[in-house]
C-alpha cells in the first residue's frame, strides 16, 4: 500500500501517526529520507524531558484516613444466573440416531 506522508503537519494518509502521535513506518522512512531527525517529529508527551517536569514535584502518599465505610456499602454475592427469556430449542430424534432407515422419494 502507498500512502501519502506529511512532514509539515505531522500526518500520513494511514491515520497512524495522527492517532497515536509517534510517526508510522512510512513517516519514519520520510524523515530519514529527508535527513531530519525522528525525535523532532514526536509528540512531547512522549518525551524525557515532558516526563521529568511532571514528577518533578514528586508523588505524595495519601493520607491514613479510612475514606470508605462498610457497613454503608452494600454486600456483594454472585451474580445473577437466570436464564435468558426466549425460545426453547427443540429436542428433535433424528432417525440415523434411532436406527430407522430413511427412504429417499424421488418424483
Amino acid at each position: 500500500d502507498e500512502y501519502e506522508v506529511y512532514l509539515g503537519s505531522h500526518s500520513c494518509l494511514c491515520r497512524r501517526w495522527d492517532y497515536c502521535g509517534v510517526p508510522c513506518s512510512r513517516a519514519v522512512e520520510a524523515i530519514n529520507f529527508a535527513g531530519l531527525d525522528i525525535i523532532d517529529f514526536v509528540e512531547d508527551h512522549f518525551k524525557v524531558d515532558t516526563f521529568e517536569r511532571t514528577y518533578a514535584q514528586g508523588i505524595h502518599a495519601m493520607s491514613a484516613v479510612n475514606v470508605t465505610n462498610d457497613d454503608i456499602l452494600p454486600k456483594m454475592g454472585p451474580p445473577n444466573t437466570r436464564r435468558a427469556p426466549g425460545r426453547l430449542h427443540k429436542k428433535r430424534n433424528r432417525t440415523e440416531d434411532i436406527g430407522i432407515p430413511t427412504k429417499k422419494v424421488t418424483c
